[in-house]
């Protein structure tokens, strides 16, 4: 039987994977979906990621956090209540605490002190869904390991033909060492295992901690990204983040173990005009020593906020609306494409 012009490809993109790497580099912004695609569903569940390979998302985006018995899992932040059924669950109340992580007392329950098997009972929700209404949630699911993202990316890429990567957040990477539960080392484990071990690898791994990130470089080949929000300091999870950064930090420095900075771009989506003139020089200053420019715009869902991010000449938006920024990078490139080739 002669193999179809698709099969071929397939096949192509299969042997692309295994190893875990992309193809050739092209100058088309990437989309990053940020716990999948959310704007309906709850964060980084399979079915989240697998709607946003389909939407055209080349990176799916990972909080990570470690479990008490040592596995990396994929949630938004280790405190689980708002994203989790957890809270209405009497076989856990006893596990609710208070705690002090980067500087924040949090209280509620907490990845850490589950096993993955525990938490694989929870059903993951949306935030704002009441967990008592858990026959009506949409989109339930349990809670992913980073190894079942690894393969939602991989099998993404089989089915739709194209190289479909993973973009590894570290949360709260110095509190989890503080508790014995270090996370570097787990994560260049499964790095490795899984043929991302190379600088042409379709996957990064991002932190605000820079610790982390340098024992991520050590550890291993990967691109890292570095984190940055005002004034150069590093930040926490998504939720967090507030602030523009609006003074150059030292991208020479950043580029000694790190590939790749992360920017915050919501005030460029809330204000296109006078936030895109602040962003844009950082964009530039990223580049002239060889750094790619991200920015994340998590909850920025119209195409005309989203596009304002494209043509500050960024290399890659960090979205929950994967959909939305697949159309918005299209009209983006068309504009500064007719903008380049304008006489004059």
């Amino acid at each position: 039987m002669t193999a179809s012009r698709r099969d071929l490809v397939v096949l192509g993109i299969a042997a692309a994977v295994a190893s875990g790497l992309t193809r050739a580099a092209d100058n088309t912004p990437l989309i990053i979906a940020h716990g999948g695609s959310t704007p309906d569903g709850a964060q980084a569940t399979a079915a989240a990621y697998t709607l946003a390979v389909d939407q055209g998302a080349d990176f799916l985006g990972v909080d990570l956090s470690v479990t008490k018995d040592g596995l990396l899992v994929a949630r938004p932040d280790n405190e689980i209540s708002t994203t989790t059924d957890v809270a209405a669950r009497s076989e856990f109340a006893n596990r609710r605490t208070s705690k002090t992580i980067d500087g924040q007392m949090t209280d509620g329950w907490f990845v850490e002190d589950f096993t993955v098997a525990e938490l694989k009972t929870l059903i993951c929700r949306p935030p704002g869904v009441a967990a008592r209404n858990r026959r009506d949630l949409r989109s339930a699911s349990s809670m992913l390991t980073f190894q079942e993202v690894i393969d939602i990316a991989r099998a993404g890429s089989i089915r739709t033909g194209r190289v479909v990567g993973v973009y590894a957040q570290m949360l709260h990477a110095g509190y989890f060492a503080s508790i014995g539960l270090p996370m570097e080392e787990r994560l260049a484990d499964a790095i490795r295992a899984n043929g991302y071990n190379s600088p042409a690898a379709a996957m990064f791994v991002q932190s605000g901690e820079v610790g982390a990130l340098k024992a991520i470089a050590t550890l291993s080949r990967v691109r890292c990204t570095r984190t940055l929000v005002d004034g150069g300091r590093a930040s926490g999870p998504p939720r967090r983040q507030s602030a523009i950064l609006t003074t150059a930090p030292d991208f020479a420095e950043v580029r000694t173990y790190a590939r790749a900075v992360a920017l915050n771009g919501q005030a460029v989506a809330q204000s296109p005009g006078a936030a895109a003139a602040m962003l844009a020089p950082l964009v530039v200053g990223a580049h002239e020593v060889g750094l790619l420019a991200h920015a994340s715009a998590s909850g920025a869902t119209t195409a005309a906020e989203l596009a304002s991010l494209f043509e500050t000449g960024i290399d890659g938006l960090i979205t929950d609306a994967p959909a939305v920024a697949t159309r918005a990078r299209g009209k983006a490139l068309a504009r500064m494409n007719r903008r380049s080739s304008a006489p004059g």
